[in-house]
């Protein structure tokens, strides 16, 4: 369990892909995963929750690779004075994030999108997997 290649490798199998691109990875994941295994002292459960976690961080980690390899242009794209909405929880930040991006030259990120940042939204696309995937992952996540 927690094994840097193996977990790697379970996400090369998820995706299809195989670059993680030129950033260093393997020492830190090494380290993260030896921690939560020797150190964490979390149970079986929790360890394997954390599994599934960083293998969906690493076949994001593919996806947005491969994304860039496909449209470069992006790197070229700025954001300019960006909007950042902060707080507490409960305290009124998702209303105030959507009420801001009311305003057709703002967006707001999308719950969907905040967890797999790829492919680039489609707006003319009104459907995308990524929303059927989150309600799954909250009905997972709200009966455990």
């Amino acid at each position: 369990m927690l094994d840097p290649r193996t977990l790697k490798q379970q996400a090369i199998d998820l995706t299809g892909l195989d670059d993680f691109g030129d950033e260093p990875l393997d020492d830190g994941l090494t380290i993260f995963c030896d921690s939560l295994r020797l150190e964490s002292n979390l149970p079986q459960s929790r360890l394997r929750q954390a599994e599934t976690s960083i293998i969906a961080s690493l076949s994001e980690r593919l996806r947005i690779e491969a994304c860039l390899k496909q449209h470069p242009s992006i790197l070229e794209e700025r954001i300019t004075s960006p909007i950042f909405v902060i707080g507490l929880p409960r305290s009124g930040t998702t209303a105030l994030s959507q009420f801001l991006s009311e305003d057709p030259q703002m967006r707001s990120i999308r719950r969907w999108e905040s967890t797999q940042v790829t492919p680039p939204p489609d707006a003319h696309n009104k459907f995308d997997p990524r929303i059927e995937e989150t309600s799954r992952a909250f009905a997972a996540r709200d009966a455990a």
